[in-house]
């Protein structure tokens, strides 16, 4: 049972009460107050919390919110892409605000001055602020808070966008299409006639369609990490898959490995320091006969 004692007075005279107690393993504790009020309250809310199992360490929540998130994304299962986004996420926008202020001093006034200073896209502040949040459930989890701050009613949380996804008018994807360098087209028909993504279409080979069969194989895509390295990867979600291959695609990408023949490339696979490598005969490729990346300018 904790009790209270008298204490070594303050610089001014004042008396000191100190709580002295044992944690639910058996340490001593003991925090002192200067008001005899405070030390029998919070003699009471300990003893309460260790009988209900909701015990705190008095010394809990005192690392800074850099270091605890730094533990936090290395103990992820993450792809090597995404861990370094949301690495350069907390770096970028996070730790500015956040990062030298201890877990325990942070409240929810805190999380709205931070999604104040962030003028962006509401889809991004969402990934950030999901982010953050997911980080203080770990600490609550860790014992090392008693409350997730981005979950008080206080805390203005950004928007979710429920856009409804409208497929491009005929005449967009055909404007789209002739807009661009020959050489290039192709990605337009790739993109609409099969449904690949961006990086599905820059990864896709030769060796992957079946022509005879009439479908594609989606095996790999062209991943961007930071200082625009590159590298292969599985499509999202880490799967392969087979797509049909209608026959007005399969006549305009004839054509077009006809005019433009495949190129070899090899990349790293999975991670830009990884030890394998990937070859494979790319449909579109650079002038400088390297793979496509993401947002890249096709130009002639």
């Amino acid at each position: 049972m904790a009790s209270i004692s008298s204490g070594r007075p303050a610089d001014d005279g004042s008396p000191r009460y100190v709580v002295n107690y044992r944690d639910p393993e058996g340490r001593q504790r003991r925090k002192t107050f200067r008001r005899k009020a405070e030390a029998v309250a919070f003699r009471n809310t300990v003893e309460a919390d260790k009988l209900r199992g909701t015990y705190l360490d008095v010394d809990a929540g005192r690392i800074s919110f850099r270091a605890y998130a730094e533990e936090w994304l290395d103990s992820r299962t993450f792809s090597p892409l995404t861990y370094e986004a949301t690495e350069l996420r907390l770096r970028l926008h996070v730790f500015p605000t956040l990062g030298h202020l201890e877990l325990r001093q942070i409240k929810p006034s805190t999380i709205q001055k931070l999604l104040r200073s962030m003028e962006m896209a509401e889809t991004y502040r969402r990934v950030i602020f999901s982010n953050v949040s997911a980080i203080f459930s770990a600490a609550v989890d860790d014992d090392m808070i008693a409350k997730n701050p981005c979950k008080a009613s206080s805390v203005t949380r950004p928007a979710t966008s429920r856009r409804k996804v409208v497929p491009w008018p005929t005449e967009w994807v055909s404007s789209m299409h002739d807009a661009l360098p020959p050489q290039y087209r192709i990605a337009v028909t790739l993109g609409s006639g099969l449904g690949l993504r961006q990086g599905e279409v820059f990864g896709l080979a030769v060796e992957d369609v079946d022509f005879l069969r009439g479908v594609v194989e989606v095996r790999r895509q062209v991943k961007v990490f930071g200082g625009n390295r590159l590298v292969f990867g599985l499509p999202k979600g880490d799967k392969t898959r087979t797509v049909p291959l209608p026959e007005s695609v399969a006549t305009e990408l004839s054509n077009h490995l006809a005019t433009y023949p495949r190129r070899s490339i090899t990349l790293p696979w999975g991670t830009p320091q990884a030890d394998k490598k990937s070859s494979a005969g790319l449909i579109l490729t650079t002038r400088e006969r390297s793979a496509l990346k993401v947002k890249s300018r096709l130009v002639v």
